[in-house]
Formats: structure tokens, C-alpha cells, sequence
């Protein structure tokens, strides 16, 4: 049977005339690649390998950014390199971290309710809970749960401005809470 085509040409070929598979595990890509050369934090502007770089769309038309002095604004530009935020995992029950690229600034709500970028990332109003509705996204802040038992969530006004978290929890399902999530290609970082 033909190797490039399954058998659907009809040739026939030799066995002795085929490749051998290379190494112990019958040829498989990862026999021939070392642990060293597959993990990805050695790659410059890559950590570890969940390192996911994303846009947040918010349904009131922004996407998110945050800026150098610490503000989290709405911004129309897709191309904002503001906009470019990092998710990390913070824990268990899609617990995660939201970090500006190029800043380095975490995405934060106060106990007030305010959203502040924040260099730190062991403050308690850094982690935020992601809940899939439908098609979008909301991320719930865990701090907010010592506040409000109905929870305040990241939420994008028509102005571009961020809301204050305790006017994001009635009535639920707001347009300044939800999210899509776009997922960046390598060209912008």
C-alpha cells in the first residue's frame, strides 16, 4: 500500500522500501525531542506553558486596557498595546489573574468597588472567578464575595469607564459585564 496516499492510488510498495520508525517508542515526535527542548518558558516573551494572551470585547463595544499609571479603561482601538491582557491561573474553579502586557499591572477591585491596576499580584482583589453565559464571558471578583452575596464582576461602561462593582450585580445579566474573549496571534507580542 502506498504510504502518501492510504491505499486510495491502488500502487502497491514494498515493505523493505518503507522508513523504519526512529527510537524505543516507534517514531513518536516527542522520542526525539528532549524535556529541555520541548518546554516553552526557555522562549523569550513565553511562561511556562499557560500563558494565555487574549482581548477582552466587552458588549458595550470596548475592549479592556490598562494603563501605565495604573487606570483600567475602555478602549476602541483593537490594536491598543494597553488592551493586550495575560490570564493566569490562580487557583482552582477557573480561579485566574488578569495582567496587563505592557504594563505588568493586575487587573484589581478595591473593597469599594473600584477597578485599579495593581503591580502586586498577591493583593486579595487580583483573583476574579470566570463564568461562561452563552457565547460570553464574566469574571466575577472573589473578593467581592466577603461584600455582597450576589457578587460584583468587571464591567465596561458606554463611556468606556470602568463600573463600580456594586452596581454590576442588578439586574444580572448587563451588557457591562459581558465579555468575549479574543484570542491575540503572535504578530502582537
Amino acid at each position: 500500500m502506498c504510504g502518501s496516499c492510504f491505499g486510495l492510488c491502488g500502487r502497491e510498495v514494498e515493505e523493505s522500501s518503507l522508513p523504519e520508525p526512529e527510537g524505543e517508542g516507534g517514531g513518536r515526535l516527542f522520542d526525539k525531542v528532549s524535556r529541555e527542548e520541548r518546554d516553552t518558558s526557555t522562549i523569550p516573551g513565553v511562561i511556562g506553558r499557560r500563558r494565555r494572551i487574549r482581548r477582552l470585547h466587552c458588549r458595550t463595544g470596548f475592549d479592556v486596557a490598562v494603563y501605565a499609571n495604573g487606570k483600567i479603561r475602555g478602549t476602541k482601538s483593537p490594536r491598543n498595546k494597553y488592551g493586550l491582557l495575560e490570564f493566569e491561573a490562580a487557583g482552582l474553579d477557573g480561579q485566574l489573574r488578569i495582567r496587563g502586557v505592557s504594563t505588568g499591572f493586575y487587573i484589581t477591585m478595591t473593597p469599594k468597588g473600584r477597578i485599579v491596576g495593581q503591580p502586586e499580584k498577591d493583593q486579595p482583589g487580583t483573583i476574579w472567578i470566570e463564568a461562561r453565559m452563552g457565547v460570553t464571558t464574566t469574571y466575577m471578583s472573589l473578593l467581592s464575595q466577603d461584600f455582597a452575596h450576589l457578587g460584583w464582576y468587571l464591567a465596561i461602561k458606554k463611556s468606556g469607564k470602568p463600573k463600580a462593582g456594586h452596581k454590576t450585580n442588578h439586574p444580572y445579566p448587563q451588557k457591562a459585564i459581558s465579555f468575549l474573549s479574543r484570542v491575540v496571534g503572535e504578530e502582537f507580542y
